[in-house]
């Protein structure tokens, strides 16, 4: 799932390493035949310690991260990854304002209907391959 990746701390815009995970299969998924021509938005959130000021920039810190993380890591063209925040303004349903959780960003499709055309398309051209690794993890060729 590449719903969301989390933050170490309170007021921390330091990815954890666990959601290094995500970032590397994000990566690699934008970087593929499959993806390569679609748009990506990364909303970042806070949890509702503290300042909604401080809060709005803290969440734009860290879905800056992630953009610079993809940008670096997986050479993708940082015109494709719209980074914004929200602060504190959309808390995670039935959870307390300043649960960790809250501490996260989020990624979504822009241009949903034409990643899907162009991604239909190739799949009729391509099947991608699915591969276990020597520890039983699934690898996917986007």
């Amino acid at each position: 799932e590449f719903r969301r990746v989390l933050f170490r701390s309170l007021n921390s815009a330091s990815i954890l390493p666990a959601a290094q995970r995500q970032i590397n299969a994000l990566g690699k998924a934008l970087g593929g035949k499959l993806l390569n021509h679609c748009s990506i938005r990364l909303t970042g959130h806070t949890d509702a310690t503290g300042n909604a000021n401080d809060n709005l920039r803290l969440s734009q810190q860290r879905a800056s991260a992630v953009k610079r993380q993809l940008v670096k890591q997986f050479n993708i063209l940082p015109t494709r990854l719209a980074s914004l925040g929200k602060g504190e303004r959309q808390l995670l349903d039935k959870l307390a304002p300043n649960d960790a959780r809250h501490r996260r960003v989020e990624i979504s499709l822009v241009n949903i209907e034409q990643c899907k055309s162009v991604a239909k398309k190739y799949r009729k051209q391509q099947h991608k391959k699915v591969t276990k690794d020597k520890d039983g993890r699934l690898n996917i060729d986007w």
